[in-house]
């Protein structure tokens, strides 16, 4: 619907793209991974009855954690906001390429304009901010992973629960991109919608002016008439196909 306003559409059809692009960029999170959980699992097991000197090294592992997180974090959102200020800015030029179509079809585009600069606010910290949540003794399933006795098991268990982690961080991430295009999609369909309405109501009046022609320059006027009918007949005809 909206190649009727521009020559191509400039949005990305899938999001979750954008964030494995990324993933490829960074490329160490795996490693980041793996060594956590290494340290995870050669701590004592972590209860009520733990000894301080315990608590405080899976407390300094986590701490370590969180703040590697918000590196790779800040890392991958960057790369993120990267790869979505490529599509803004084509955007902003589609809609400067097309700004006669824009003002004949009398479409607002200020508040695209807004939706689609504001994508790159809204996937700031959201990555740390969900990995910090999920990764802490508050968390449960974390807890019972440092309940385990050191060895393999335990560093497996965190291995996977890190990686799960990560993935629902970047989940959320890709969440944030898929709503805010959905809501440019919204409004550039309301947009749209709103023109062809328009287009048709001039259709509308131009029939009925058509029908009240005098006789007396009916062929003149009627010829020229006509043709604007037609012409806009066509018009509404193309954007219901795409529609």
């Amino acid at each position: 619907m909206s190649d009727f306003i521009f020559d191509k559409n400039p949005f990305p059809k899938d999001p979750e793209k954008i964030i494995e692009k990324v993933i490829n960029i960074i490329g160490t999170v795996v490693d980041w991974i793996g060594n956590i959980a290494g340290k995870t699992g050669e701590t004592d097991s972590i209860n009520d009855n733990s000894s301080l000197e315990n608590i405080d090294r899976i407390t300094s592992i986590f701490t370590d954690f969180r703040e590697q997180a918000h590196t790779k974090a800040v890392e991958i959102e960057n790369a993120v906001a990267k790869e979505v200020n490529y599509f803004v800015e084509e955007l902003h030029d589609i809609l400067d390429a097309n700004a006669d179509k824009v003002d004949k079809y009398n479409i607002h585009v200020k508040r695209i304009e807004r939706q689609i600069d504001k994508i790159a606010s809204k996937i700031n910290g959201t990555i740390d901010n969900e990995l910090c949540k999920k990764v802490s003794l508050d968390n449960t399933e974390c807890k019972e992973i440092v309940k385990m006795i050191p060895g393999s098991k335990k560093e497996e268990a965190m291995n996977t629960f890190l990686d799960q982690s990560v993935s629902s961080a970047l989940e959320v991430c890709c969440k944030e991109i898929r709503n805010s295009l959905e809501e440019i999609y919204e409004d550039v369909e309301t947009e749209v919608l709103g023109a062809v309405d328009t287009i048709q109501k001039q259709n509308e009046l131009l029939k009925e002016s058509l029908a009240s022609v005098d006789e007396n320059n009916y062929e003149v006027t009627a010829k020229k008439q006509m043709v604007e009918a037609y012409y806009m007949i066509d018009v509404c005809d193309a954007v219901s196909q795409i529609l």
